[in-house]
């Protein structure tokens, strides 16, 4: 039996996320759909909203992690998932 999720540690959530594990061809092809989203996007894409939608698409369980989160602490507590998910796919990380 093979794990089809990798645990990672958010200790500023002092939390373990749980994050899809994808294989190369996926992962590709899912960093091309990205790609192909922001070029051609026609208003200008918001940081946070790109760092939620890595989230929706890395987190196990996104929409329990999304209605869990209080709005007042709601970007801080995206920039840390974000910042633990892109430890394992560097690649997705905004520059």
């Amino acid at each position: 039996m093979t794990d089809k999720n990798y645990k990672i540690v958010c200790a500023p959530l002092n939390v373990v996320l749980l994050i899809r594990k994808f294989t190369l061809a996926e992962e590709q092809k899912l960093w091309d759909k990205l790609r192909k989203k922001i070029n051609d996007a026609k208003d200008p894409i918001r940081i946070e909203e790109y760092m939620e939608a890595i989230l929706k698409c890395f987190l196990v369980d996104p929409d329990s992690f999304f209605e869990s989160i209080d709005e007042d602490e709601r970007s801080n507590i995206v920039n840390a998932a974000y910042t633990s998910v892109i430890t394992l796919y560097p690649i997705f990380q905004l520059e």
